[in-house]
């Protein structure tokens, strides 16, 4: 039975796998008893004694763990606890056989938590799908599933995503306009050979087919440090 106050009633959670969504579902009977949602952030801490440095790095892996039991009374469909649980080991298994060699299955695994209106594309966990039986409740079979989460359902899929980002965003020469070209030195700044390797005043992005001038304002400067050919 679902989880209810008396007067209104949990709705139950599901899973489903492959685009035809009129097959491929296995329907949790019972609710879990236990439902977690992990949001991590990627974030490290350095504490020094004079300040402490955070690097945040975006969001991280999240991960879905939950667990219960599959009951013990016969449902409509004439299963048992123990048939229903092993018709969850039989989608479980089903589906983790489709991946292998670095890939994961082309079909995708859905996750519906209808209690909470939470819809997401996800896949197995390392921890994947865990059974316990338990000698005080012979009759009752425990289960836990730990699922990363990929994305919500009806989300693109990362590698179908469009970048609009073109060009050098962070030119290593030339100041943080690189648009403006203020980044340009002041004339008389650096010898001639070095200026040389710009293509234009203007334009302070760096192209490997224009920066000649600047590798050889580097050699003639490390000649000089080393004594080597004398001063140019």
């Amino acid at each position: 039975m679902s989880q209810s106050d008396g007067v209104y009633a949990l709705k139950r959670i599901a899973l489903q796998v492959g685009e035809d969504t009129s097959k491929g579902w296995y329907r949790f009977q019972v609710n879990p008893n236990s439902y977690k949602h992990s949001k991590p952030q990627r974030v490290s801490i350095f504490k020094t004694k004079s300040n402490i440095i955070t690097e945040d790095f975006g969001k991280d892996i999240e991960i879905i763990r939950f667990g219960g039991t599959t009951g013990f009374k016969v449902d409509k469909n004439g299963r048992t606890g123990k048939e229903r649980l092993e018709q969850l080991e039989k989608f479980i298994d089903d589906y983790a056989s489709q991946g292998g060699n670095g890939n994961r299955s082309k079909q995708e695994l859905n996750f519906y938590n209808y209690t909470d209106e939470k819809y997401y594309v996800v896949h197995l966990a390392p921890e994947g799908l865990t059974i316990e039986r338990n000698a005080s409740r012979p009759l009752l079979f425990d289960y836990t599933l730990n699922f990363v989460v990929l994305r919500g359902i009806g989300d693109p899929p990362e590698r179908d995503r469009a970048n609009p980002k073109i060009g050098n965003e962070n030119p290593s020469i030339g100041g943080s306009n690189k648009n403006s070209g203020s980044g340009n030195p002041q004339s008389g700044s650096l010898p001639m050979s070095y200026s040389a390797g710009f293509i234009s005043p203007q334009t302070m992005a760096v192209n490997p087919s224009g920066t000649q001038g600047a590798y050889q304002y580097g050699v003639e400067q490390l000649k000089q440090n080393i004594g080597y050919g004398g001063k140019v």
